[in-house]
């Protein structure tokens, strides 16, 4: 009982995250002067239409504008294509069954490689299902749904890049504000384990404050206004250059603690690690799209096997669906998909099923709620809005009580705001959708894949293991610095997803000195307290390799080759200034 209740605590706590008011307002904003002008012509039907598209707009909504554009824009194009996709299957079931599993696995896996962040997914996995719903069964015309879902695409690229006219600097300088801030912190706290959080934070605040500044760059270098623009950005990442030196300066002197003479003391070599992060990720940037596709394709990796979970799981809730003759294929797979298509340990995948199922179930009863109301169109408008802002305001702090203000939004959208005179029926229905979705995903989280997270972190250190050989051979490339970074961030999330589900194993512990390595690598290079002794270096790049290989049979003497590997980087890495 203790143990069920512990789990309980957990899968419905509060996430202590900053808040979310602003974006929050900005798509509740944008959501209600739609839905105004469509009512007030008297077409609340194609109002609904377009929050279609409209769903865009959730998309980077705190990014700078060019990353923001190019985000909203292609995700405001992928709603639209899977809204032609919900149409071309027609009236089929199994047809439907069989686009939603596709899409449902390619979606997953594309947002998590590309790091698109919430709601990843889950709205091109809905979709789809929802026109196809609305056509064949609430009989709306094809041409009116997809031209509405173009022109609430349309709406969320204006809506969410319209801040750039009054604000075109604000992410960007709030970024790199923030990354003055934290430097200055840690560069003013005392050496000693007390420091390290707050090196870690300046080190997270540095490097977002790089991928903004490399976010914000402009679409068109050539346009008019580019050279104004460049000035400022030029000007900010003077500003980060500066902090970044004196972040350095700082590592430098607590680098120095770790050195005997002008070699580094593998006794004490651990404890210089932590602080080697910081400078490995720091200048980094946002890893090119083509690096982070090429590590995700890598099998096994943890986004084939996070689409694996959601094809398995949308395949069993659609095959049962159909088997009780269901007619809402789309409601039971978005289901369970939704709990895995963001990746992760098995069991907070699980905490965010049972946050499903509870939100849902408390949603119907809204829904329920808003249906005897009967609401005028405009009711309707104020409720929509209503729901959309508080959805945004929870999704990230506590997602049942999101799921909550979900549900009523999505069957609001997919009945057209057509009150049904009795709602009994959908709620059945819906909430047996939603039963089917979750043990559906309980199932693909249990019973598919059970040894692949330990398989997923060797194959990953492997790659690691490669990654940095070739940082060795290539230090000052470019590509070679993104592959290892990118790996090691990947090495990094596959590690913290097996500590959560079998805590501090052996593969865990290998995982954990080889990014250590890794980060040591790229932090020595970049600092200028620091250099490689190139012919021991070499051998190193050696250790690593045959590291990689003894790995992929097994790994049975990892720790005497991370023990060499360790001894030889130390006397590999040589200190030039104090």
């Amino acid at each position: 009982m203790t143990v069920i209740l512990r789990h309980l605590g957990a899968a419905f706590s509060v996430n202590n995250l900053p808040s979310r008011r602003r974006p929050a307002t900005k798509v509740a904003i944008i959501q209600l002067i739609t839905l105004s002008a469509f009512t007030a012509f008297g077409r609340f039907d194609l109002a609904l239409l377009a929050s279609l598209g409209l769903f865009a707009v959730l998309y980077a909504p705190d990014a700078p504008y060019r990353r923001r554009l190019i985000v909203v824009s292609t995700v405001a194009l992928a709603l639209f294509v899977c809204a032609l996709l919900g149409i071309a299957v027609g009236g089929s079931s199994p047809l439907l069954l069989v686009a939603v599993i596709v899409l449902s696995s390619a979606a997953s896996f594309a947002c998590t490689a590309l790091l698109v962040g919430p709601p990843a997914a889950y709205f091109l996995m809905l979709g789809c299902g929802v026109v196809n719903y609305m056509v064949y069964q609430h009989d709306m015309p094809a041409s009116h749904v997809l031209l509405m879902t173009l022109v609430g695409g349309a709406v969320a690229v204006v809506g969410t890049m319209a801040e750039l006219a009054t604000q075109p600097h604000l992410p960007e300088k709030k970024a790199v504000s923030a990354a003055i801030a934290a430097v200055d912190t840690y560069a003013e706290s005392a050496p000693g384990e007390s420091a390290r959080p707050l090196q870690r934070k300046a080190s997270a605040a540095l490097h977002s404050a790089w991928t903004a500044l490399d976010d914000a760059a402009p679409l068109f270098p050539r346009g008019p206004w580019a050279g104004r623009r460049m000035t400022t950005l030029n000007a900010l990442r003077d500003d980060v250059e500066s902090a970044e030196y004196r972040f350095n300066v700082r590592l430098g002197d607590a680098a120095a603690h770790y050195f005997t003479g002008n070699r580094l003391n593998s006794d004490a070599s651990s404890g210089l690690f932590d602080r080697m992060v910081g400078s490995a990720g720091a200048s980094s940037g946002r890893p090119k799209a083509r690096v982070l596709l090429s590590h995700a394709l890598s099998w096994p990796s943890e986004n084939l096997v996070t689409a694996s979970r959601v094809a398995v799981a949308t395949i069993i809730a659609g095959l049962v669906t159909l088997a009780l003759n269901g007619e809402h294929i789309y409601w039971s797979t978005a289901f369970a998909a939704v709990a895995l298509h963001m990746g992760g340990a098995r069991i907070i995948q699980s905490y965010r099923a049972v946050n499903r199922l509870a939100g849902t179930v408390l949603g119907i009863g809204l829904f329920t709620l808003i249906v005897w109301a009967s609401p005028s169109p405009w009711s309707l408008v104020v409720i929509l809005v209503s729901l959309q802002l508080l959805v945004e305001l929870f999704v990230a702090k506590q997602y049942a009580l999101a799921t909550l203000f979900i549900t009523p939004l999505a069957l609001l959208i997919s009945v057209g705001g057509q009150i049904p005179d009795d709602p009994w029926p959908i709620m059945a229905e819906r909430l047996l959708d939603t039963v089917i979705g979750v043990v559906a995903a309980f199932i693909a989280i249990w019973l598919f894949g059970r040894a692949m997270p330990a398989k997923v972190l060797r194959a990953q250190t492997s790659r690691t293991l490669r990654s940095a050989a070739a940082f060795i051979s290539a230090p000052d490339d470019s590509d070679s610095r993104d592959s290892l970074y990118t790996d090691l961030r990947l090495l990094d999330s596959v590690a913290g997803a097996v500590t959560t589900e079998e805590g501090g194993s052996d593969a865990v512990h290998n995982g954990r000195e080889i990014a250590n390595i890794g980060y040591l690598l790229i932090g020595t290079r970049t600092l200028d307290a620091a250099r490689w002794n190139d012919a021991r270096i070499e051998k190193v790049r050696t250790l690593m390799l045959n590291a990689s290989e003894e790995l992929g049979d097994g790994g049975r003497q990892m720790d005497a080759r991370i023990d060499s590997l360790l001894t030889q980087l130390a006397a590999s890495i040589e200190i030039t200034e104090r």
